[in-house]
């Protein structure tokens, strides 16, 4: 039995998410029903649950999307199809926190496991969740990092207080000086995302500054800072995640 050509394959495969029957798949393809039976078993068979979610732009959304910008990561395996994403954390509380935040909102399982000593990754397989993040972010996945932006800024105020959440909860930080001073800034290795971030921060009344640090050898690194003035209402209106654990706690006693 002759396999699948690399473009058959995803012809094959496109016409399974679409719903096409397999007889009607043997018909386009000209291949015989069990030559392709495997691949439609490993799509739509009985242990297969797509995803199940609605792209309407809310403040979850942007959580969502500023997370992944910040530490999210895909890959395509040739070998075996699968469409993987990851996340991955030095925390793991807020690792917890992102899981549950994922599964609820995409209504599927992500894994959660030790990647390193100190590093978590969170990670599921689905060719959904794969395409989902291109819905509002554009980058290149081989290099992600330096290459992520919002692909419009023309979207609805929830949302841009959410991805600024998932943005600093990930790639960013929200820590108190030697001088009792918190200090709030965001870095990437994307010029494009740094500027952006600035403009959503200003979009809000918050003042802020970028600055970019140059190393031989390294990408340059953009670190965006908010004014001691802007501090305050940040952690008002976006509620990182550090804000909201110490907020909790602090009911609690």
């Amino acid at each position: 039995m002759k396999r699948l050509s690399e473009s058959e394959l995803v012809l094959v495969e496109d016409l399974i998410w679409k719903n096409v029957s397999l007889a009607q798949i043997s018909k386009v393809t000209g291949r015989q029903k069990s030559t392709l039976y495997h691949h439609y078993k490993r799509i739509r068979g009985k242990r297969f649950h797509e995803p199940e979610f609605e792209v309407n732009c809310p403040e979850v959304e942007g959580e969502i999307a500023g997370v992944f910008a910040g530490d999210g990561s895909q890959y395509y395996n040739r070998c075996n199809w699968h469409y993987e994403v990851n996340v991955h954390f030095g925390r793991l509380d807020y690792a917890y926190y992102v899981k549950e935040l994922f599964e609820g909102y995409f209504h599927k399982e992500f894994r959660l496991g030790k990647q390193s000593p100190t590093v978590y990754r969170l990670r599921t397989q689905s060719r959904k969740i794969f395409a989902y993040f291109h819905t509002y972010l554009d980058y290149d996945p081989a290099v992600k990092h330096s290459t992520v932006k919002l692909k419009d800024m023309k979207l609805s105020r929830g949302f841009k207080i959410g991805f600024l959440r998932g943005l600093v909860d990930t790639d960013g930080t929200v820590c108190r000086c030697k001088d009792k001073r918190i200090r709030i800034a965001f870095f990437t290795t994307s010029k494009a995302l740094a500027q952006q971030t600035k403009l959503l921060l200003e979009e809000f009344g918050f003042e802020a500054f970028v600055s970019v640090r140059e190393k031989d050898g390294l990408k340059d690194c953009f670190s965006t800072y908010l004014f001691n003035g802007s501090v305050k209402p940040f952690l008002r209106l976006i509620m990182p995640f550090r804000e909201r654990k110490l907020r909790a706690l602090s009911v609690e006693a």
